[in-house]
């Protein structure tokens, strides 16, 4: 086991453990295709950034969880 999910693992059965000062959460990422071979005449790109930005904004959870999303 990597050090990280040692620590995961431990606060997951004791919510008190305090994790040691130099340990950061690892982070979490998921890679999504689009299938622009199935739709051709869709603009993915159009719809995914949004007026302004602000549906990217909205996916990636900027304001809340610190999420992002790469175009």
């Amino acid at each position: 086991m990597i050090t990280w999910e040692i620590i995961a693992h431990i606060i997951k059965r004791n919510p008190k453990f305090k994790p040691p000062a130099n340990y950061k959460p690892p982070k979490l990422h998921n890679k999504l295709y689009i299938p622009m071979k199935e739709y051709p005449g869709y603009n993915f790109i159009e719809l995914i950034i949004g007026p302004r930005g602000n549906t990217q904004k909205r996916m990636g959870g900027v304001e809340d969880e610190g999420g992002m999303v790469d175009v």
